[in-house]
């Protein structure tokens, strides 16, 4: 299965304080990081985006707001 760069895991809103609960599991088909991918001696890349910038119809990003986001920060930091 060919991958995109694109998948949805999850969704949620923020509550007041802004805290973003998200749980359960997901089945990807596929190994994460992909084996095309940059980043597979280090591991794949999970962002939390809005969803207004991504088309999860198409997997593809159809805008770019970083500041919005949360990023890896890599499982050293967990």
């Amino acid at each position: 299965m060919a991958r995109c760069g694109a998948d949805l895991f999850g969704f949620g809103i923020a509550n007041e304080e802004g805290n973003v609960h998200i749980a359960g599991s997901v089945e990807t088909n596929a190994d994460l990081p992909a084996v095309y991918d940059a980043n597979l001696e280090e591991g794949a890349k999970i962002w939390l985006v809005l969803s207004a910038d991504v088309n999860c119809e198409n997997k593809k990003r159809i805008g770019w707001h970083p500041t919005a986001y949360l990023f890896e920060w890599g499982p050293d930091h967990f």
